[in-house]
């Protein structure tokens, strides 16, 4: 299973970012912890809804996850592999 969350990285005091964080898991497990922390976290990137279009997930095969997301973003996290599951970056020109 693929989750795509928007989260607040909870600095506060205008200094707080909106990031766009991709967990891949098992159907059923509680997703835990966000960031670098998060063992399920497979990608995240600081959000370009605003400006852009964002992050988009597609299964291209029944263990391959495409992610794709802005050339505005730069990721944080890609991982390409978790518990099974071959992960694709996919970077969009403006």
């Amino acid at each position: 299973m693929a989750t795509l969350e928007e989260v607040d990285n909870g600095l506060g005091l205008g200094q707080g970012a909106i990031h766009e964080e991709v967990h891949v898991s098992r159907p059923g497990k509680a997703l835990g912890k966000h960031g670098d922390e998060g063992e399920s976290v497979v990608f995240y990137a600081e959000s370009t809804y605003e400006n852009g279009r964002g992050v988009n997930l597609r299964w291209v095969a029944d263990r391959r996850l495409r992610v794709e997301y802005d050339s505005k973003q730069n990721p944080g996290r890609r991982i390409e592999h978790l518990g099974g599951v071959d992960i694709e970056y996919l970077r969009r020109p403006d």
